[in-house]
Parts: C-alpha cells; sequence; structure tokens
C-alpha cells in the first residue's frame, strides 16, 4: 500500500474549535494530524488500520456538523 499527505480546507468559522483540536481533543475520536484555523493536515500511514481510517472520517464528519 501506499498512502499520502491529506490536506483538507476546513475553515473554523463558528465552530467552537478549529478541526485539528477538535478530532484530537475528543476521546471518542482521538486523531493525531496537523493544522491551524484554516486547514488539517492528516498523514495515514502502512500501520493505520481500516478502523483508523473509519474514525478520523467519522471525527471530520463530527466537526462539520458543528457548523451547520
Amino acid at each position: 500500500r501506499r498512502w499520502g499527505v491529506i490536506r483538507f480546507h476546513a475553515p473554523r468559522e463558528s465552530r467552537p474549535a478549529n478541526l485539528y483540536n477538535w478530532v484530537y481533543d475528543a476521546p471518542e475520536f482521538r486523531i493525531a494530524g496537523s493544522g491551524d484555523d484554516a486547514t488539517f493536515r492528516l498523514c495515514p500511514h502502512v500501520y493505520n488500520t481500516k478502523a483508523d481510517i473509519d474514525r478520523a472520517v467519522r471525527g471530520m464528519n463530527a466537526w462539520y456538523e458543528t457548523g451547520r
């Protein structure tokens, strides 16, 4: 398998936290990436499982829903 760097445009807008802090601080997600108030960078690797990726996507979707 090959993995790469994934960078998301994720402006904080009116959300209580940026995506980076949201997915890291929430115990149900606990995803480590990097980012700021406008972007989020995720680097999946060969040792990440499908469950890890699914958890990351659930966390990003939950964050997105907080801004609707």
